[in-house]
């Protein structure tokens, strides 16, 4: 499909157009799902999230209708949380929906539905429920790379505080290892992240330190503005945790002018 390929250029607000261009054809059952999900995931990149919302709700009401657990499971996970509380029930609510007929989706899939949801339990302030699910989900996970980033995700998500260091700073070394298997710059970016924060919390700054230099090397190989967010963001943290106070303001106004241009 056209929105195919603009996608692949990033230019997700020509790759909206497209996908609706093609929904008005003639298209059968199949065919109308597939440009949906394609159509909502443009949509989130675009970032119109009530529109990316409403067209995934049309692709799951086409799954139901047309009694295929698989495909709802697939519209379920093309979004993930938003902080807005009605988006985020109503993603929690597809993804139970999804979780209750996984015996007719495959194994990866499976596990990827239990790791949303345990991240969207996490949303919806479910988190006894978002324990149990993203160690079900990391367990179910074991041998498919994908999933097991999702559920390395989640279970991360649900670990969040100075009680779960430890374990934080386990997921993090653990999606290190994923990242050189899957040769993924996106999981190292998160693996490095996730233990500049466990050093943080420990105090460990020379730690701390020592990883920003490989979390830099990959934020450059990779680029985007929301890596280079997070990496201005942790320098200005070790600045002033180190009394540099010009630099950390100096990287703190950095890093909020590529958040006002994402905007």
């Amino acid at each position: 499909m056209a929105g195919d390929e603009a996608m692949l250029r990033l230019s997700y607000e020509e790759a909206v157009r497209l996908y609706r261009q093609a929904l008005r054809g003639e298209l059968d059952d199949t065919a109308q799902f597939a440009v949906l999900t394609a159509l909502t995931r443009a949509l989130r990149q675009a970032t119109d999230l009530a529109d990316a919302f409403r067209t995934c709700g049309q692709a799951v009401a086409l799954a139901r209708s047309a009694a295929r657990p698989d495909l709802l499971a697939e519209a379920a996970l093309v979004l993930e949380p938003t902080t807005v509380e009605p988006l985020d029930t109503t993603l929690h609510g597809w993804l139970t929906e999804a979780a209750e007929q996984l015996d007719r989706c495959t194994p990866p899939v499976r596990a990827q539905v239990l790791a949303h949801l345990a991240l969207s339990s996490v949303y919806v302030n479910e988190s006894e429920n978002a324990s149990s699910l993203s160690e079900r989900a990391l367990v179910a996970a074991t041998g498919y790379a994908d999933a097991t980033t999702a559920a390395l995700r989640a279970r991360h998500m649900v670990c969040s505080g100075a009680a779960n260091t430890d374990e934080r700073e386990r997921l993090a070394d653990q999606m290190l290892v994923l990242a050189d298997q899957m040769d993924s710059s996106a999981n190292r970016i998160l693996g490095y992240s996730w233990r500049i924060d466990a050093r943080f919390a420990r105090g460990d700054l020379r730690g701390v330190a020592a990883d920003l230099e490989n979390l830099d090397w990959w934020v450059r190989a990779a680029g985007g503005p929301t890596a280079r967010w997070h990496l201005l963001r942790y320098r200005a943290a070790l600045a002033q945790a180190r009394g540099e106070f010009p630099r950390a303001r100096s990287l703190a106004d950095e890093a909020f002018q590529i958040q006002q241009r994402s905007v």
